[in-house]
């Protein structure tokens, strides 16, 4: 009997072992079903949050790079279209920021699908007509709100 009973703890403590916060290849385990959902609807309000005040904010940049353009200081102008793109790669990287959390997959798909359009828009290299890009932006709530539903 009192070796079935050292038996039987020494399996529940290799069982328990079993369940520790790692998994096989020394990662941190998957975060629970509880701590993944508060970490969704934490991501979904901030990215929400993030993606009004970033539409607005290019919308003033437009605005401002076309009035800045109007005065002809070329100076001016590279500051102004310096500062408007940092405004958007600052956006966009937020954005993946929440992706990177322990979020839900399709809010995480979102996510990183918006960060990209985003960084995309803000590339010198992109081409994207304005109006073009502010329906681009526009939308991006509307994906994120899609996912968050």
């Amino acid at each position: 009997m009192r070796r079935f009973l050292v038996a039987a703890l020494a399996v529940s403590a290799l069982a328990l072992a079993a369940c520790g916060k790692e998994d096989e290849a020394g990662q941190p385990a998957a975060a629970s079903g509880a701590d993944t959902a508060a970490a969704t609807a934490t991501a979904c309000t901030e990215a929400m949050a993030l993606s009004k005040t970033g539409a607005t904010a290019f919308e003033e940049g437009v605005d401002n790079l076309l009035k800045v353009a109007l005065e002809g200081d070329d100076a001016k102008a590279e500051a102004a279209e310096k500062e408007f793109r940092a405004a958007l790669t600052t956006w966009a990287d937020q954005l993946a920021a929440l992706s990177g959390e322990p979020v839900a997959e399709d809010v995480k798909a979102a996510l990183t699908e918006t960060a990209a359009t985003v960084k995309k828009i803000a590339d010198p290299e992109d081409k994207t007509p304005i109006n073009a890009a502010t329906q681009q932006l526009a939308d991006i709530a509307d994906k994120i709100g899609a996912a968050c539903a």
